[in-house]
């Protein structure tokens, strides 16, 4: 028991000096786009934040996997595309407000990568600090009320258009062990076994946790499935053909 208290007061400590110097890093850099400033998005904004990421790559934390990289890179690249598809049907969205966002999803894990259940909160606290406007905090995915507090997403109506491609995109930006790009029919053996991965490394406060993100995922698939029909029944947006399109194209700088 003393050593648990001994593990958080250090790792509470860590992450009171990690959030500090990251915002100290990305402040400058994000005060630059159009997350702070009121204006539409563009492909600069984009540059920058992977700039942002490429200055934290200098001293990461070490407990941050290498896939974090990679997964943030497919994220961007199948919500701009998607993005693109969507706004070549007349639909009013931003691939490169799309691309930005969805490159900082996951910002929180920078500061706690090894904490599933905490990531959340550090990434809200840590985009507060950069400056990022409420109206664009509030266009990401809900990721609280999809695991059931503050609310409770059941269905895609409960989610912006912009939010359904975020999350579309968070979930089809990842690769398998053979190192391809997942398919849509493997999602949800994929989440299962990234969920399993934490399950030795979480506290007795966050156990109960572990047992609701079962039931989140099954929902998550549920979800899923309603976007990808959407997609393809209402715009004409074929899953396969925009993962085919994200394996063609060219990676930014992250």
């Amino acid at each position: 028991m003393v050593q648990t208290a001994e593990i958080l007061h250090e790792e509470r400590a860590d992450t009171r000096l990690r959030l500090a110097r990251l915002a100290e890093i990305g402040r400058h850099i994000f005060e630059q786009t159009a997350l702070v400033q009121e204006r539409e998005f563009r492909q600069d904004d984009v540059s920058r934040v992977g700039e942002f990421f490429e200055k934290y790559k200098q001293d990461p934390h070490p407990q941050l996997l290498p896939s974090y990289w990679e997964h943030i890179d497919l994220a961007g690249r199948f919500a701009r595309i998607f993005g693109k598809r969507l706004q070549s049907k007349g639909l009013q969205v931003n691939p490169h407000e799309l691309e930005a966002l969805s490159m900082i999803h996951d910002i929180g894990r920078l500061i706690s990568p090894h904490r599933y259940f905490r990531t959340n909160l550090v990434g809200e606290s840590l985009l507060l600090r950069l400056g990022v406007r409420e109206d664009v905090r509030r266009k990401q995915v809900p990721e609280k009320q999809l695991f059931g507090r503050g609310g409770n997403i059941t269905n895609i109506n409960q989610l912006t258009l912009g939010q359904q491609v975020l999350l579309f995109a968070d979930n089809m930006g990842r690769k398998t062990e053979d190192g391809n790009l997942i398919r849509f029919d493997q999602l949800g053996d994929l989440i299962e076994q990234q969920t399993r991965q934490y399950q030795g490394r979480v506290f007795a406060s966050e156990r109960f946790g572990i047992e609701r993100q079962v039931a989140t995922d099954k929902k998550i698939i549920l979800i899923m499935n309603d976007i990808k029909q959407r997609l393809q029944d209402q715009y004409g947006i074929r899953i396969d053909e925009v993962r085919e399109e994200v394996s063609r194209s060219k990676a930014p700088v992250v």
